[in-house]
């Protein structure tokens, strides 16, 4: 792993959630393409969702779910734009690759939060100083007083276990038990299935969305600029990051019978 440098200032101030999404619509139009498109678009959806809530939930619904699968679609961008490893084997076409970012990024938030009560060290999203629209992070522990220190490029660092890199196995295991499924694959499945459900007729009827959809779609925008913030981390730094890398073996690891021919259908629920 290459030499991570480590710079310090004082605490930035934090903006509101509002101003944040702003500063992201603004970065994402500073990327490259076709991940700019797909982030693009997925902003879009979101726009969308909210503006036919009332007179079309199901559409809604399908919005904010395409939303995320099209911003998962820009991180596999990123990835394969830098040259992360195993990056050419996650397909934009098949759903179980794209609901599989989002799970895997609850639980990469578990064990954020694991570290956070264990060691007290938080992180929090800021933006470069004079109008640099590159997204960094900022790290507060308990030594480093009233200062952040910022790692360059922001994600390269890594998270060891027992001395070895840590694939995440147990806070995708406890996800999984969360969402009701007997595995992380399994989970991925029936996210996948979700846009499914929402579009086509079963064998008891056809889908239907009790309204309102305000509060499924507020979290479903949050998600997406979240992910979006992922996104920046990853495409506006040249370097290929450690935990980035790290994070992406672990996803590759999760996947079932992956092949890297995109017309092949993970297991789990055919994308239709």
């Amino acid at each position: 792993m290459e030499e991570v440098m480590i710079e310090t200032s004082a605490a930035p101030v934090q903006e509101s959630w509002e101003a944040f999404m702003r500063r992201v619509r603004e970065a994402v139009g500073g990327c490259a393409a076709p991940g700019k498109h797909a982030a693009r678009s997925a902003m879009r959806h979101v726009e969308r969702a909210f503006a036919v809530k009332e007179i079309d939930p199901e559409g809604a619904v399908f919005h904010a779910i395409t939303a995320e699968e099209e911003v998962a679609t820009a991180v596999f961008h990123a990835l394969v734009r830098h040259k992360y490893a195993g990056a050419e084997a996650l397909s934009r076409r098949v759903h179980e690759h794209k609901a599989g970012i989002t799970l895997l990024f609850e639980a990469l938030a578990v064990l954020l939060t694991e570290v956070r009560r264990a060691h007290g060290i938080t992180a929090r999203l800021v933006w470069g100083e004079d109008g640099d629209q590159h997204l960094c992070i900022a790290l507060f522990a308990p030594w480093t007083g009233d200062r952040a220190i910022f790692p360059v490029p922001p994600l390269h660092f890594g998270m060891l276990m027992d001395g070895q890199r840590y694939d995440f196995t147990d806070e995708l295991a406890k996800l999984a038990s969360v969402k009701g499924a007997k595995s992380i694959q399994a989970a991925i499945a029936k996210r996948a299935n979700l846009r499914n459900q929402v579009l086509y007729a079963a064998q008891k009827g056809i889908p239907s969305v009790n309204k309102p959809v305000d509060g499924f779609l507020m979290k479903a925008r949050d998600r997406v600029y979240g992910h979006l913030a992922v996104f920046l981390l990853i495409d506006q730094y040249p370097e290929r990051q450690d935990f980035v890398q790290q994070t992406v073996d672990a996803f590759l690891k999760i996947l079932p019978r992956l092949k890297r021919n995109p017309t092949v259908r993970a297991a789990g629920v055919e994308a239709r």
